[in-house]
Parts: structure tokens; sequence; C-alpha cells
């Protein structure tokens, strides 16, 4: 499932052609929370806010992060060294590039190219980069299909699986009221849109980033932790006029983990993490 996570990841933080509706300039934030996401190896639990923000200009987008761990019985975790906070915040930042272009009145090809930093305080050696690229058949008015393949990578730590497919279709993928549905990787979701600018729709979504550790970082000085949770999401969706849209709803947490890299990206240790409730808010505004 790992490759699933890293797709969906760059995916959903760039623009996907497939599944929106392309602008020339958007800004879109995007905020998370969730609360007492247990460990299954010990007492503790971690409460998590996010908050990003992007700002879309033709093919480029430029994103920033922020994640909040508020943690309880910490040093009940064999990785905490006896800490009460291993860490307190992670920084992200990436850029991407992305790449269309019709091949033929039913084919359309599109590519991605991103690269970005997840860090406690020290930034050095905390870059990773990805490539995608894939071709969309438009079998008819109401189907699409996607075929193509992605790559990751990390200055330091070993993914893996680094090398992925991306396959898929989409129902009705642009209609503007009634069912529509998208299956596989990179999306997979199900909308009923009551009309063109409202809808609900229930998804499989993801949090994943590797944080490069500070140095002097009791978990592993100079380390790395792999953070992944994977949930599915219930959300309203409105149109405010031409320009802003917003998404709300409540998630859940089904399967999770955390892996502790040291400083040369060899891993030392895998935790599960336990199901949790959560929320998400995704304000857009394209102009």
């Amino acid at each position: 499932m790992k490759h699933i996570m890293l797709l969906a990841t760059f995916l959903v933080a760039g623009s996907n052609p497939l599944f929106a509706g392309e602008t020339s300039a958007a800004f879109e934030l995007d905020l998370t929370s969730v609360s007492e996401l247990e460990f299954s190896d010990g007492n503790a639990s971690i409460d998590l806010q996010s908050a990003q923000a992007s700002f879309e200009l033709g093919g480029l987008s430029l994103s920033v992060g922020i994640h909040d761990f508020d943690w309880t019985g910490a040093e009940s975790l064999d990785f905490a060294n006896g800490s009460v906070e291993p860490w307190e915040q992670v920084k992200t930042a990436s850029l991407r590039y992305t790449f269309n272009r019709p091949i033929s009145p039913s084919l359309f090809f599109t590519s991605s190219f991103g690269a970005g930093l997840s860090f406690e305080e020290e930034s050095s050696d905390s870059l990773s980069a990805d490539t995608f690229a894939a071709v969309i058949w438009n079998r008819s008015a109401d189907w699409a299909f996607l075929f193509g393949a992605g790559y990751a990578w990390h200055a330091e730590v070993d993914l893996e699986f680094e090398v992925f497919p991306a396959l898929g279709f989409t129902y009705r993928g642009q209609a503007e009221d009634g069912l529509s549905a998208s299956l596989g990787i990179p999306e997979t979701s199900l909308r009923y849109r009551f009309s063109p600018r409202t809808a609900l729709s229930a998804g499989v979504g993801v949090r994943s980033f590797v944080n490069r550790l500070a140095d002097d970082s009791a978990v592993s000085a100079a380390g790395y932790a792999e953070f992944i949770q994977f949930d599915v999401g219930l959300y309203f969706e409105h149109r405010f006029g031409d320009h802003i849209e917003l998404r709300v709803g409540p998630s859940y947490g089904v399967e999770g983990e955390l892996r502790i890299h040291d400083s040369e990206g060899v891993l030392l240790s895998e935790h599960d993490l336990e199901s949790a409730l959560g929320v998400g808010l995704k304000l857009r505004v394209a102009f």
C-alpha cells in the first residue's frame, strides 16, 4: 500500500487535470485535525493539526505547510528514549510543475515533477522528489481511463516503493449533476452532485511525509521519521460564484504507520498507528 500513498501524496498536492478544472492562478488553504492518534505498541497518542497553503500559476505550484504534534504518554514509546516531546512541529515546502497536452481527440497526456523539503529544525538532507507521467483515454463522454507510472526519491531514506503504477478510471467525471466516481490510483472517490455548485463526496486520502529530525533529536540524531496516515473522508462541497470553492467534513483514519530511520536512512523501527477520527477543511480561490 505504500506505493498508493506516495502517489496520492504528490498528486493531491499539485494539480490533477483528470479530476479538477484548470485555472490560470489559484490559492488553496488545506486544514486538517486528528485527535488521539494512538500507537499500537505503547500507551501513547498524538493530536495532529496540519495547515498547508498552496499557490498555483499556470503549471507551477508552490506549497508550504506546518504540522503540529501534541503528544500524550510519549515516554512509554521505545523510540522516544524517554522524551515527552519526540518532536513538536514539522515544516514542509514543495515546488511542482505539471504539464498537460492533448494527443488526439480521445487521448490526453499528463505529467508532473516535484521537489520538496520536510524537516523539524535543520533542512539539510531533507530533499525529496518525484515524477509522474500518464495517458488518459476518454473512452466516451462518461468513461475515462488512466495508464501511467511514477517514481519517488529521497536524499537519504530508501523508500519501500520507488517505482509505482498509476491505473484507474472515472465515470461521469465532468458531470454537473447526479452520480460520478473514480476508482484506482491516484484517486478513489464517489460523488453525488445536487447541482453544478453543490455536492457530497466520499473518498480515500493520505497524509505522508519523511521528516528530517533535529541534530540533537532524542529519537534519532539528524535522523528521519516517516509518517503515513491513510483515511476515508465524507465531505460537503460548494462553489461560491465562479472563483471560490469550499470542502469540509469528517475523516476516519483506518491505517497508519510511523517509521524511524537513522541519519543515513537506515530503518531502525516501525510502529503501527490505530484508527482515529479527524476533520478537514479546504478552501480554494481561483483568479
